[in-house]
């Protein structure tokens, strides 16, 4: 188990320092950008939405425990409980863009989820998935959760 402590304080720095990264990145760059509408600005939406769900779907099938050996496992499938319900408001989002989005089929959204513009958003969503299966340890799993907290709080505060 010490070993797994270092593991987790070795991972602290890293995880920061891809959230500083990420901040510098082409996407949050954009969001910044105050000259692109904001209804310009949020036409990453759809290509989000594959992962959104599957983040979901991770969260609800794949990160839990199903049956938790101690209270550090119930607090990470609370956590996931949690976090699972975030695609709700990328869908809620979605509802509000359908005027822009009126002609788009059922069939056109199933193409266009799974053609070759949306393949790094489902790649991500497998990788996390593949990593999440692997960490059966709890602090392994941590911190993958905080990995996508990070990101995320750091995405997301572009937002409010």
């Amino acid at each position: 188990m010490e070993k797994d402590r270092v593991l987790v304080k070795d991972v602290v720095f890293p995880v920061f320092q891809m959230k500083e990264d990420f901040k510098q990145s082409r996407l949050i760059k954009y969001m910044e950008d105050e000259s692109v509408p904001a209804s310009k600005r949020l036409n990453w939406l759809p290509y989000f939405t594959y992962f959104a769900n599957s983040f979901s779907d991770i969260n609800n099938y794949i990160l839990p425990y199903e049956e938790p050996a101690d209270e550090f496992e119930e607090q990470i499938n609370s956590h996931a409980a949690t976090d699972a319900e975030h695609n709700s408001l990328i869908n809620k989002d979605m509802r509000n863009l359908q005027d822009k989005l009126k002609d788009f089929t059922f069939a056109d959204c199933l193409e266009f989820l799974w053609n070759d513009n949306i393949k790094n958003s489902r790649l991500v969503a497998y990788g996390i998935a593949n990593l999440t299966q692997m960490a059966s340890n709890p602090l392994v799993r941590y911190c993958l959760i905080r990995v996508i907290e990070e990101l995320g709080n750091t995405f997301f505060s572009y937002f409010t």
